[in-house]
């Protein structure tokens, strides 16, 4: 993300792919839609993991009929267990939202 354009592009692929869930006809179509993988360990990917984990608890919540929005789930690649400690020390626990390590 490097420019306005691209985080206002990511806020509507973000949102789309919750009306996408919304509209979906199976659950596996369901889960894809709202699996958001992030690549990166850094601080801006668990930003990123946080603030869709946000999003997903507390301000979609309670906008759609046919969907948990809390049930959405970010997948952080690229990072070890050790890292993302030392961002999440201290933070408030994501609930159900899933969130899984890959590589590392």
């Amino acid at each position: 993300m490097k420019s306005l354009g691209d985080a206002i592009e990511l806020r509507r692929r973000i949102l789309s792919a919750f009306e996408a869930a919304e509209l979906a006809t199976s659950e596996e179509e369901r889960q894809a839609a709202w699996t958001f993988i992030i690549v990166g360990a850094g601080p801006t990917g668990v930003e990123m993991a946080g603030a869709i984990a946000e999003l997903a608890h507390k301000t979609l919540s309670e906008d759609f009929r046919r969907i948990d929005s809390r049930s959405a789930r970010n997948l952080i690649i690229g990072w070890s267990t050790s890292r993302i400690a030392e961002f999440l020390r201290g933070s408030v626990p994501l609930g159900p939202c899933a969130t899984e390590a890959h590589g590392g």
